[in-house]
């Protein structure tokens, strides 16, 4: 069943819609696409997204939210069963990588964080929006130690030119 609505994450379309509007349309990534909601969006605007995800029940909801958009909606994006670091991304291939509140685990060598910023294409942008004030009595009683996963400091980077991060 649907967990979560088919709709773009709000925080997404104010970006897109603001800060971002000057983005060219071209290729997104969707790291922890979940069903597929911001995915959906965006193929809606004319971006070829790759939506990725774990969990591949999410991913087949969100498959099916696209087909209801449409043959043009569903072919502008595909659908990857895999974690980020064993997706085998090509390095600067997206103008927009985008990771909404994801649950990225830490790895001691920060594998994670420096895998995200060279995905991005020359001019590109990495949106990374995250949980802010997270009550960690109340998630280690459910069972999840938030030090345990990637928490961002900043919410967009831009990638420059060169490649450097601005």
């Amino acid at each position: 069943e649907q967990v979560w609505s088919v709709n773009a994450n709000v925080a997404l379309v104010a970006a897109m819609e603001g800060k971002l509007a000057d983005l060219p349309v071209g290729r997104a990534l969707d790291v922890g696409c979940g069903e597929g909601g911001d995915a959906v969006w965006l193929a809606e605007r004319g971006w070829r997204v790759t939506a990725l995800d774990v969990a591949e029940g999410a991913l087949a909801r969100g498959r099916h939210a696209a087909e209801a958009r449409g043959e043009k909606v569903a072919g502008n994006i595909e659908w990857v069963h895999s974690g980020l670091l064993e997706a085998g991304l090509a390095p600067g291939l997206f103008n927009l990588v985008s990771a909404f509140y994801p649950a990225l685990r830490k790895t001691e060598e920060k594998a994670i964080e420096l895998s995200l910023p060279p995905l991005v294409a020359p001019g590109g942008v990495l949106l990374v929006v995250a949980h802010d004030g997270i009550d960690r009595a109340a998630a280690l009683e459910r069972g999840f130690d938030p030090d345990d996963y990637v928490a961002p400091d900043v919410d967009a980077y831009v990638i420059g030119e060169d490649g450097a991060v601005e």
